[in-house]
């Protein structure tokens, strides 16, 4: 990305810049899954289960997941979910939530 600034001598700047925008699929998948779940939760779960398999390597995927299953009344697969994402992150904050989920 760049950027270049001119002064227009009157004490005014303006900027002009290059923003590239990548739309990525995954990303795309995921704001499907929140939109869904203003319809149901069955659905947002629906929506994340096409998202891309690259997500799957990422914590908050598994703990989205997770917070879906706990809403379908799934609690045990919510658990795996959550075992899963807690073996993903070595965030301690979010370790330490991961945990008190698996333990309600």
């Amino acid at each position: 990305m760049g950027s270049r600034v001119r002064d227009l001598g009157s004490g005014g700047v303006t900027k002009e810049a290059t923003v590239r925008f990548y739309v990525d699929a995954d990303v795309l998948g995921l704001a499907k899954t929140l939109a869904a779940f203003e319809r149901t939760p069955a659905a947002a779960l629906h929506e994340l289960s096409t998202v891309d398999s690259e997500l799957v390597r990422y914590h908050l995927y598994h703990a989205t997941r997770a917070e879906l299953l706990r809403e379908l009344g799934r609690r045990e697969e919510a658990r795996a979910a959550d075992r899963r994402a807690l073996e993903l992150t070595a965030n301690p904050a979010a370790q330490a939530l991961l945990e008190q989920r698996i333990l309600a």
